[in-house]
């Protein structure tokens, strides 16, 4: 369903959530999280700090009317939704502390999580990038992509039980990457794509063949300099292709629809978000 991030210190960059459903046999990049079908929203309130949860309406746009959402990690610095890991069709989570540790954080619906974090290990501090990948590893999981300080790429396998079952090195010399996200599978294929906003405004479709190292791209889309985030959606308008949304650094919205050959069309639209939130991602 939606996507928010926020990170302490840089709270107006709105969390992300992934909506995962299989459909016609391909894993798409997005799972519920107040359990039903349409992509929400959640960012972060410029007056307050909160994060709220606004439901999507299917027609482009979100409830006013919000919920709060509570981490149950008063010291994370750095909050990721990742999909539906443990397969009860909601849409789990991520934190990671000030020290490091990466804690799950597993969903009860209604847009909430469950009273009790769990730790998944620790050491995250070296990582400036943290994101959801989609199922990297084709196992029917929701997996983690991170990007060390020194630029490189790794994939993180999570398990049903919300751990990290292995790790995989998929690129090196990745600092040129401001954004990546999953999503779904762009082309005819099942495997999971990737998508890439770098520093020079380029967004690169890298086509995924499965567990592996990413090694073959395509400039889809150029000049998106204004933009500091994108995020896969799968079929935000339920058209068919699978789209993307990028958040520009004044907070505006903007849908990069699926153009049906593997590609997107390089007309974006504007995406309606709620007033009161100054920074999110849906």
């Amino acid at each position: 369903m939606v996507g928010a991030t926020w990170a302490r210190g840089d709270l107006r960059e709105g969390d992300r959530i992934e909506l995962r459903i299989r459909r016609d046999g391909v894993w798409q990049p997005w799972e519920p999280m107040n359990g039903d079908s349409t992509p929400d929203l959640i960012g972060r309130v410029a007056v307050s700090g909160d994060l709220r949860l606004h439901a999507g309406t299917g027609q482009r746009d979100f409830s006013p009317t919000p919920l709060t959402l509570d981490t149950g990690v008063p010291d994370a610095d750095l909050v990721r939704i990742v999909g539906d890991v443990n397969g009860d069709g909601l849409a789990d989570a991520v934190a990671r502390t000030s020290a490091g540790d990466l804690i799950g954080l597993r969903a009860r619906g209604a847009g909430r999580f469950q009273a009790l974090p769990s730790r998944i290990g620790g050491g995250w501090q070296i990582f400036d990038l943290i994101e959801p990948v989609g199922d990297y590893t084709n196992d029917g999981v929701p997996d983690l992509v991170a990007r060390t300080t020194s630029g490189e790429l790794r994939v993180y396998a999570l398990t049903r039980s919300l751990t990290v079952g292995w790790q995989l090195l998929i690129g090196s010399n990745w600092q040129g990457a401001r954004s990546i996200t999953a999503a779904g599978a762009v082309n005819v294929d099942i495997n999971a794509d990737v998508v890439v906003l770098r520093t020079d405004g380029s967004v690169r479709l890298c086509r995924g063949t499965g567990p592996g190292a990413l090694n073959h791209h395509d400039i889809v889309l150029t000049g998106q300099t204004d933009l500091v985030r994108i995020l896969g959606t799968g079929d935000f308008t339920g058209d068919g292709p699978n789209d993307i949304l990028g958040q520009a650094a004044d907070g505006r919205l903007f849908r990069y629809p699926g153009d049906g050959k593997g590609g997107f069309r390089p007309s974006r639209q504007p995406v309606r978000a709620p007033s009161e939130v100054d920074r999110v991602l849906v």
